[in-house]
């Protein structure tokens, strides 16, 4: 699990299904929500491509767009993941073995699988605009509307049950077998996230870009830090005085 550092807990989380809550009143709205997400989540794809390029220390035009190119060509987000943590092991070399230069990235790289899973989810929904049509004592035509929705389709292994749940009178969808039910907001309220998971990106390129003395940023300051810590607790050792005889003695 990731630390909280990046992000609050639960950030990533699919806000859980209120029976109460009606869906959208046109689905145009839902719709348009997906391309807004869609598009702000190739804005995180194209950040990694960036952070792909400083950790392969990349100063050639003609080398950027061909490294760029074939990183583009992996389709799954797993494999382009594994990729990218490798590129950035070689880019630290034995300054990987510190946890704190470990525990940035892998932090970052939770932060994109699960949000990840978020944009799947997203991208591969499907919008349900539901009505149910009923008679009222009198035998006229009632017409219930419940709203639009973007649902898993029920081939998504993973993203709905295979079964119906058991009922629940307060569920009007209890047909509805998805694991989510997002609204127009759900879908936009991801987008905004997707693209504060852009800028935390940018933000660990900027912190891994190479110091003055050609060693990662979040390295030297690491190392300086550490050497402030050094000799800060030096200065607190009780300090030995050396006599004649060759015996050392600690002052009260």
């Amino acid at each position: 699990m990731p630390s909280d550092k990046l992000f609050p807990k639960g950030y990533w989380s699919k806000p859980s299904i209120d029976y109460n809550r009606s869906g959208d009143a046109n689905s145009a709205f839902i719709f348009h929500a997906v391309g807004v997400a869609l598009s702000s989540w190739e804005g995180v794809e194209e950040s990694l491509v960036t952070l792909f390029l400083v950790a392969c220390k990349v100063s050639d035009t003609h080398a950027a767009i061909v490294l760029s190119e074939s990183l583009g060509l992996i389709e799954s987000n797993g494999v382009k993941l594994k990729i990218l943590e490798n590129a950035v092991i070689l880019y630290f070399g034995h300054y990987w073995k510190f946890q704190e230069v470990r525990s940035d990235f892998l932090d970052l790289k939770r932060c994109i699988e699960l949000a990840g899973h978020r944009r799947n989810e997203i991208a591969h929904g499907k919008v349900l605009d539901i009505q149910i049509n009923s008679s009222d004592a009198d035998g006229l035509p009632v017409a219930n509307r419940l709203g639009a929705y973007l649902v898993a389709a029920s081939y998504a292994t993973g993203r709905h049950q295979p079964f119906h749940r058991d009922i629940d009178p307060n569920d009007k969808l209890i047909f509805i077998r998805s694991n989510y039910r997002y609204t127009s907001a759900d879908i936009i309220e991801f987008a905004g996230k997707f693209n504060a998971l852009q800028l935390k990106i940018y933000d660990y390129i900027q912190k891994i870009s190479l110091h003055e003395s050609k060693i990662p940023k979040n390295v030297y300051e690491l190392i300086v830090n550490n050497i402030i810590s050094f000799e800060s607790n030096a200065a607190k050792q009780p300090r030995k005085e050396t006599h004649v005889d060759g015996n050392s003695k600690t002052p009260l």
